[in-house]
């Protein structure tokens, strides 16, 4: 089962602890929503929880949209593997609208994060302050951050 388990989690994404995940995953679920015609009025995170390196988000969507709009939003997360589970579903069809659902949807999140120092994570991309070096006179003595970019 071990060897199970690490085959599940080489495919989730692998995050820098710096990461805002719950802001990634809600831009990434909002886009696959409207890149399907689902149309998500509402999303709310619930708390992230932790087992070792691995993480779970609950996300909660209130969407309106055709059956196919939703059929493909479904099979879009279902192509993600292991990385998201929808938990729950509902629909109900719109009382004034022919042909458009009406529902909620729980969207469990799953994924991993590096901590500086594993050596697993890619290395932080330099700004293009770090990238272009001061000029002489203009230069100044390293501060404490200089100190945590060395590390």
């Amino acid at each position: 089962w071990y060897s199970r388990l690490q085959e599940l989690q080489s495919q989730l994404t692998v995050y820098d602890e710096k990461t805002a995940v719950t802001a990634v995953l809600l831009k990434l679920i909002t886009s696959t929503a409207n890149d399907n015609g689902l149309n998500l009025l509402r999303t709310i995170p619930g708390k992230n929880a932790q087992t070792g390196n691995l993480y779970e988000l609950g996300i909660t969507c209130k969407w309106e949209g055709s059956l196919s709009s939703l059929t493909r939003f479904l099979y879009d997360l279902q192509k993600q593997g292991v990385r998201f589970d929808v938990l729950q579903l509902t629909a109900t069809p719109d009382a004034q609208r022919n042909r458009i659902l009406n529902g909620s949807m729980t969207i469990d999140c799953a994924y991993r994060i590096e901590k500086k120092g594993t050596g697993k994570a890619n290395p932080p991309k330099k700004t293009p302050a770090e990238e272009t070096p001061a000029a002489p006179d203009t230069a100044q003595e390293p501060g404490p951050e200089s100190e945590l970019l060395s590390e």
